[in-house]
């Protein structure tokens, strides 16, 4: 049984996705941007929130 241990273990890691780190996030999508023409003059409206600001 030990075996299909082993088996069972190592389909479990190949199937699960991969983690990024946000910064490997941020890497990929500023390479799909700065690839693609039609996103050379894009836009992005947003919000920013739970800002916080140090007394000091």
């Amino acid at each position: 049984m030990a075996g299909d241990d082993i088996i069972q273990s190592l389909l479990e890691e190949f199937l699960r996705p991969p983690v990024w780190t946000v910064g490997e996030v941020l890497t990929f999508v500023r390479g799909l941007l700065q690839e693609q023409d039609e996103l050379q003059d894009l836009w992005v409206q947003g919000e920013v929130s739970q800002v916080s600001q140090p007394r000091s």
